[in-house]
């Protein structure tokens, strides 16, 4: 900081010292006193998490902040009931009194108010529910409208999660990387800073390196296994070896994988008796990621790419299309297209078919193989009807019982009980 800046910043403290400045606060009292004798900064800042995230962590800084920005946006340096309800909806007030002695004799203000200023920070639990807390990006309008993405699939797992448990101990929330938090169609439940304790476990996508949040618990979700051109085939070792690890599907051979799939169906996706007027479209996403692989490109040249396009116009395309060229061997859109009436032609990389269908989400699905064509010369291959389709959508409806298995072997982690969670050095390592 510049000595002129900081001559600057010392006029505008001074200034304080001498003169009383009206606060918009529900306290009469404080708005009579000086506010630089009873400028509350530890709860100024714990009231904005942007605030600490931006390093101000001294009544100093706390203070130009609230005279130089903070007053005239409304911030308020006094502890609010109202406030921490609002960050901590899950608070047990009985919970808190009973687990900690020097807090049985206080009133619920005072309880909540040390909670928020120091307890917090003591790591002290709240409840006793086992809190899964899912790490994201921000929710915005293109994730409501793409058939697919990890994003909608995090979201989607607090939903379930928290569906399935809303009569037990645990429950999950959300935490968008950036700190903005957005409603959405399937978890608005949110998660600060200061909430991760004993109780709680993180989930990481697969992409997250290290464990930013220092979170004591952690779990990797294996979306798109690493081995591309962003997560290299030792990715892992970013990882701590006690790191726990499920998979979205079976895509090592190893027995020691355990399956987290929620795969969503979108409505939008279904046969709406359109003529082929379109003679095919094609998707490439996440294949190009893919080391060591030089890809084939064999779509027709005016073939519609449908790369990022919104949700809408890939069924209409789809619906349309005769064929579908399908590059990336993980996206949901191969079931869109099926479920479209289109005919699905998978891009073979280096493996069979029967190999490809073993280590994906439909390797309990026996007639998976009839859905679609592995390569331009397996287009015979297609051959389902709608009694067929039926089938397919109660088999993938059905994978979500894998968070069934999740939910029993977190609650058996939490519970001393005996678990069977792989981690980073079962998968990895050995």
């Amino acid at each position: 900081m510049s000595n002129k800046l900081l001559f600057k910043n010392k006029i505008l403290i001074n200034k304080l010292k001498n003169k009383n400045i009206n606060n918009n606060s529900n306290d009469a009292n404080t708005d009579k006193k000086n506010i630089y004798e009873n400028f509350d900064w530890k709860t100024y800042i714990e009231n904005y998490e942007d605030l600490r995230r931006a390093g101000i962590d001294n009544k100093k800084k706390a203070l130009i902040h609230w005279i130089k920005y903070g007053k005239n946006e409304g911030r308020q340096y006094i502890f609010s009931e109202d406030h921490f309800d609002k960050l901590y909806p899950d608070f047990d007030i009985k919970y808190y009194k009973s687990k900690y002695n020097d807090m049985k004799n206080i009133t619920d203000y005072e309880v909540k108010k040390h909670y928020f200023i120091y307890g917090c920070h003591q790591k002290r639990l709240y409840n006793n529910k086992i809190k899964i807390i899912i790490v994201c990006d921000e929710w915005n309008d293109i994730d409501c409208r793409i058939a697919t993405g990890g994003n909608l699939a995090l979201y989607n797992l607090g939903k379930l999660i928290n569906e399935k448990t809303s009569q037990t101990n645990i429950y999950a929330k959300m935490y968008p990387f950036n700190r903005i938090n957005k409603k959405n169609p399937y978890c608005n439940q949110f998660a600060n800073d200061n909430e991760i304790n004993d109780r709680t476990i993180l989930l990481y996508p697969d992409g997250n390196e290290y464990n930013p949040l220092k979170s004591k618990y952690v779990i990797r979700w294996i979306l798109l296994e690493i081995g591309t051109k962003y997560r290299d085939s030792y990715f892992y070792k970013k990882w701590d070896k006690t790191d726990f690890v499920y998979h979205w599907e079976k895509s090592l051979n190893n027995e020691k994988i355990k399956i987290l799939n929620i795969t969503n169906i979108n409505p939008l996706f279904y046969n709406k008796k359109y003529t082929k007027s379109i003679e095919s479209c094609y998707l490439i996403k996440k294949r190009n990621l893919c080391i060591n692989e030089k890809i084939n490109y064999i779509h027709p040249k005016y073939s519609i790419l449908i790369d990022n396009l919104k949700t809408e116009e890939i069924s209409e395309i789809l619906n349309k299309s005769e064929y579908f060229y399908c590059y990336d061997l993980k996206s949901f859109l191969m079931i869109a297209g099926i479920l479209c009436n289109t005919k699905v032609i998978l891009i073979p990389d280096n493996r069979t078919k029967e190999e490809f269908i073993n280590n994906s989400i439909f390797n309990n699905f026996i007639e998976i193989s009839k859905f679609f064509a592995w390569g331009i010369n397996d287009i015979q291959s297609i051959n389902y009807n709608d009694d067929d389709l039926i089938k397919i959508i109660k088999y993938i409806e059905n994978l979500s019982s894998s968070v069934d298995i999740f939910l029993d072997d977190i609650d058996s982690f939490f519970n001393n009980k005996t678990y069977n969670i792989p981690t980073v050095y079962n998968i990895y390592y050995k």
